[in-house]
Formats: structure tokens, sequence, C-alpha cells
């Protein structure tokens, strides 16, 4: 009985051990805390409670003024369904914007945010860069060629 207890013993002591060497060679590196403006952020509007919907002006206006405090550029991914109204409120808060184009699978849609995206460059002055499809070759939505030539169509705009 006695050497079962001894036993045990040398089984925690060597396990505490272990762990304790374990912990102290393994300490985690603590962060410093962020504080400068981040160059650039993703932006979409969406809400968790939003359900697809268009996104109301008061949360883009919001958001932008609470952003316009931590970042100095947006990104966003589409102009369609409202998304277009981010930029002029980006705008309002001196914030830079990277606009994207979606392009999807449907022929009819790419080619009206393909126009829709050059009519929103036109009119907003905040707009750094612009991106077209940059995800849909990616998902095989279309076809490089067919990319290509929503690309030169931006570009000769």
């Amino acid at each position: 009985m006695r050497a079962l207890q001894r036993t045990l013993f040398v089984i925690i002591l060597v396990l505490t051990a272990n762990f304790a060497v374990w912990a102290l060679v393994n300490q985690g590196a603590g962060e410093r805390p962020w504080g400068g403006i981040i160059n650039s952020l993703s932006y979409s509007g969406y809400q968790a409670n939003n359900d697809g919907e268009q996104i109301d002006d008061s949360i883009i206006d919001s958001d932008m003024s609470f952003l316009a405090q931590h970042t100095k550029t947006l990104r966003t991914y589409g102009v369609s369904d409202g998304l277009d109204r981010i930029v002029a409120a980006a705008n309002k808060y001196k914030l830079d914007v990277i606009v994207g184009g979606w392009i999807g699978t449907d022929a009819k849609t790419n080619a009206q945010e393909v126009t829709h995206l050059i009519e929103v460059v036109r009119v907003n002055p905040n707009i750094k860069r612009v991106m077209v499809g940059n995800e849909s070759l990616y998902r095989e939505d279309i076809t490089a060629p067919e990319l290509i030539q929503f690309i030169e169509r931006v570009k000769r705009q």
C-alpha cells in the first residue's frame, strides 16, 4: 500500500513539475493596445437584423460617423441595392472609398452593376480605387475573358 502511495506521489509530482515548466516556457506575448488609425476597413452596412433589405440612411450615417474616428478609407463590394449611398455618406465624413462592383452569374445584373459603378465613380471624388468582380473568378461566376471585358469597360470610363 505504501509503495502505491509513493508511486502516486511521484507521478503527481512529475506531472506538476512538467506543467509548471510548460507554463513557464509557453507564456503568451502581450499585445500592445491599439492606438492608431486603421488604414482601411471593409464595409457593407448590413446589420445582424437587416434581413436583406436596403440599409437605412441613418444607419449608414451613424456608421460613417463612428468609422471616421478609426479609419481613413473604406472598401465596399457593390453599388446595387442602395450600397452606392455609402460612398456619399463616407465623403461627408472625409473618408476615402475603394468601391467595388459585384459581379455574379447573371449577365444582365452584371451589366447594370458595372453601368451604375461607373456612374457612382463619376460623381464621387472620394473614390480612390475601383475593384470589379474581385472574387467572381474564384466562385466561377464568369470566365476570365468576361471579367476582363468588365474591367476594360470601367477603365475606359
